[in-house]
């Protein structure tokens, strides 16, 4: 028997299903908002004090690996413990559905996640660049540039886990039981909300769209973990390792110059042409993706829960209630000052 058989009988649309909805969206997002800006104030506290040390010779690590600590250490040590602990108070119910995902199965996901990275990064990076005048900068970009062993441990085993236990189980499973949609939206929002920058913004909803309908369907956050594993596999360690082992922008350069006997004789063609099979093979999974994403939206199935309020109104409620707002309001000023410092 699950926690919410406890509750009182209730049919959608009662007013008292309706209040502990927006209180539950509410609630979640001022955790989200109030953990993340405590996490950000640290930051900004303790870099000055981290930065002197490191110039001082005090911190025996790489400059990449202070910058992690910097970027990565306020979030994981305060912000996502101070959410799991206030999320861990509320009452949850575990997905209705749990299907069986074989790996061919999860192969197909994993290619759906392809277009709606570049899509989402595609939009991301526009909008900047107009927003900003072409003067903003993509700081994760850079921090992920460095493909160092602190970075890629960080990216690839520790965020995945952690983001996919919050983001998906924990968030999903206190908000299913007012609809499905509306948690898997939420969930999506919420975390590209919580990256505090355009650049990832729509990439990161897009893909947390995807990961929550897949946590919902087989009730196993280890499948969301592993895409997720994937995703940032790609995009923060093998694509920022072609780079900089090819050079390939210093080669295009060449190319444009049409200076094509200085390319051909790059110490680092081979890279070039591994970096291009690469590419080649990521347009076509691009490709295979959306065509999947195509033919498997009219397969999505959605289990209707007893007490669930209808899709819209369940909808305005998580989005239209104080904590919500809040979020916005932060996320927005976030945002702007990602694009301007």
């Amino acid at each position: 028997m699950s926690e919410n058989e406890n509750d009182v009988q209730l049919t959608p649309g009662d007013p008292a299903v309706r209040k502990k909805c927006r209180r539950t969206y509410a609630l979640i997002s001022l955790a989200l908002c109030i953990s993340y800006c405590l996490a950000f104030t640290a930051s900004v506290f303790f870099s000055k004090y981290i930065v002197e040390l490191y110039n001082n010779g005090k911190i025996p690590l790489p400059a990449p690996q202070v910058n992690a600590i910097m970027s990565f250490g306020p979030m994981y040590l305060i912000c996502f413990p101070l959410v799991f602990l206030a999320l861990s108070r509320m009452k949850k119910a575990a997905p209705a559905q749990q299907e069986k995902t074989g790996f061919k199965q999860l192969l197909i996901y994993y290619s759906m996640c392809f277009p709606i990275m570049l899509a989402g990064s595609t939009i991301g990076n526009v909008l900047s660049a107009l927003l900003s005048r072409g003067e903003s900068q993509n700081h994760m970009a850079q921090l992920l540039s460095n493909v160092d062993p602190l970075v890629i441990i960080i990216t690839t085993v520790f965020a995945p886990i952690v983001e996919e236990l919050l983001f998906r189980k924990f968030i999903i499973d206190r908000t299913v039981q007012f609809g499905e949609k509306t948690a898997i939206l939420f969930s999506g929002l919420s975390f590209g909300l919580f990256h505090m920058n355009l650049y990832q913004f729509f990439y990161a909803f897009g893909i947390g769209v995807l990961l929550a309908y897949i946590y919902i369907r087989t009730g196993k956050v280890r499948y969301s973990i592993f895409l997720h594993v994937g995703v940032n596999l790609i995009g923060s360690v093998l694509v920022p390792f072609l780079l900089r082992q090819s050079d390939y922008m210093e080669f295009m350069k060449k190319i444009s110059s049409m200076n094509i006997e200085a390319a051909l004789n790059s110490p680092n063609l081979v890279w070039v042409i591994i970096y291009m099979i690469y590419s080649t093979l990521y347009f076509a999974v691009v490709c295979y993706g959306f065509v999947m994403i195509i033919t498997k939206r009219k397969s999505l199935t959605f289990t209707i829960r007893e007490h669930e309020l209808a899709f819209r109104e369940g909808l305005f409620l998580s989005v239209v209630n104080v904590g919500t707002i809040i979020y916005f309001i932060a996320s927005i000023l976030f945002f702007t000052r990602s694009l301007f410092l």
